[in-house]
């Protein structure tokens, strides 16, 4: 459900670019890029599957050993900076992919707070706070463009609920990072509900909080700054 609101605001920053290339990292099998019309556009992601059935070209690459052919004007990477040991490295790698003044745009689990077993069992090594999020990305070059903290109230409250769900079903689990599927997966009744509370109106009421530090989840659209050498 809070994937489906982080989408759309996604896709509200997005509205606000016009890039002519654009990179996604980790795109899984809902790609943002595919409800773009930007003309040129890559992904890359560690799921071979997935980049086969790709909207566009895919390259099945940690994105670390990615070598760009050229510099992108737009870099998107949702709920993937969490999972990497490294973190201040990768965002000074991915600005090294964008051209100059190009943006890149993230997502990222907020809080420590909050941290629960969907966490664990999603492979997380973090979550984050919104001064520290804003300290790195700055850090590697990065100009804050927007920053939102979204999913107060209601998501907020469905993460605790399912929380409790979830931790009785890794029992069954052998751990973090097998091959079976997320049991926090939006499937059966659980689409349904998800799909009532995905309309205009439940997502107006959350964006009244969006400039608050209350919610879950942060997304931050921010630009490459342009540098002058001097002469």
């Amino acid at each position: 459900m809070r994937f489906l609101y982080r989408r759309h605001l996604a896709l509200r920053l997005l509205n606000e670019l016009s890039p002519h290339t654009a990179l996604e990292i980790g795109f899984s099998t809902r790609p943002l890029l595919s409800e773009t019309t930007i003309p040129h556009r890559l992904g890359i992601d560690l799921n071979p599957e997935f980049c086969r059935r790709a909207p566009f070209p895919a390259q099945n690459i940690d994105e670390k050993d990615f070598i760009p052919q050229q510099p992108f004007d737009l870099v998107i990477a949702l709920e993937v900076l969490e999972h990497l040991p490294n973190d201040d490295e990768a965002l000074q790698r991915w600005a090294s992919w964008l051209n100059p003044g190009g943006h890149l745009l993230l997502s990222v689990p907020a809080r420590m707070a909050h941290w629960d077993a969907n966490d664990v069992f999603s492979g997380h090594v973090r979550r984050y706070e919104k001064k520290e999020l804003q300290l790195r990305l700055a850090q590697a070059g990065f100009h804050l463009v927007d920053f939102y903290c979204y999913g107060f109230p209601l998501f907020n409250l469905l993460k605790r609920v399912g929380n409790l769900a979830m931790r009785q079903k890794l029992k069954t689990f052998a751990g973090v990072g097998t091959s079976q599927e997320n049991p926090g997966t939006l499937q059966g009744a659980k689409m349904t509900f998800g799909k009532l509370l995905a309309n205009p109106l439940v997502f107006r009421a959350h964006d009244l909080f969006l400039g608050t530090d209350l919610g879950i989840g942060y997304m931050a659209l921010v630009k490459k700054e342009i540098s002058f050498s001097k002469k």
